[in-house]
């Protein structure tokens, strides 16, 4: 996946798709070191020569560790997606105090 690092981008390519992130603004320059730091992708400044990008592309798609990465960060995305955990954590920071101490 070829973006420009946008969040709605970032974590709907993180469906197992290594990622080559050109950030032109805004989130993008963080969205894009999050990735590199996942190990999901590469990041390239918005001024990168064609035959930079190509190099990076070719990276992604010689290297497979940005796929088995991209996968495994997908997974977790999914299984946070369906657990509860997270609400029932909301749940009980919500409640009264006094039923804290009933608990």
């Amino acid at each position: 996946m070829v973006s420009h690092g946008g969040h709605g981008t970032v974590i709907k390519a993180a469906a197992g798709m290594p990622q080559l992130v050109i950030p032109l603004g805004r989130d993008q320059p963080n969205n894009g070191a999050r990735v590199v730091a996942a190990g999901i992708g590469v990041r390239l400044k918005p001024s990168a020569k064609p035959t930079t990008i190509a190099a990076a592309i070719r990276r992604l798609l010689d290297d497979p560790s940005f796929t088995q990465r991209s996968r495994h960060l997908a997974e977790r995305i999914t299984s946070d997606a369906h657990s509860t955990a997270g609400v029932t954590e909301l749940e009980n920071l919500a409640r009264p105090a006094d039923d804290h101490a009933r608990t």
